[in-house]
């Protein structure tokens, strides 16, 4: 018997249950124009994220750069041009980041923890900056 995740291209991502479900259910006669029902073959596989690859490829990654926008707090509170500088080019970093990462992700219509880890991520940034604009 050939194991299926000898050849799941995505093993490194994700992991392939062994476990396929297989229904039958055939078509109303109404989607027919001769009404006949046809027989239609329904294959469910589930697949899990690895967990080590999506901590070490985004959430590593992202909370380095969020975490250097406080960088940013360093340098003295009259030079505003370089701390607003230094956090919008942590914010550029991240949208890159995330428009890259998003090719990787699946299109669901509701928001994973990564989405969520992400999206925390630029409110943080985005914080930094309207705290430096207002308090300088």
């Amino acid at each position: 018997m050939v194991r299926p995740d000898k050849y799941f291209v995505q093993s490194s991502e994700y992991s392939l249950s062994k476990r396929l479900q297989i229904k039958t259910i055939f078509t109303p006669p109404s989607e027919s124009s001769s009404s006949y029902r046809y027989a239609t073959l329904e294959v469910t596989m589930r697949v899990e994220r690895h967990v080590g690859y999506w901590a070490f490829n985004v959430i590593l990654p992202l909370f380095i750069v969020t975490s250097s926008s406080f960088v940013s707090y360093t340098l003295s509170p009259d030079d505003i041009t370089s701390r607003l500088s230094i956090t919008l080019t942590t914010l550029l970093a991240m949208v890159a980041f995330k428009y890259v990462i998003s090719g990787k992700l699946p299109s669901i219509s509701y928001a994973t923890f990564i989405d969520m880890y992400v999206m925390i991520c630029f409110l943080v940034a985005f914080l930094i900056i309207i705290l430096q604009a207002l308090f300088n």
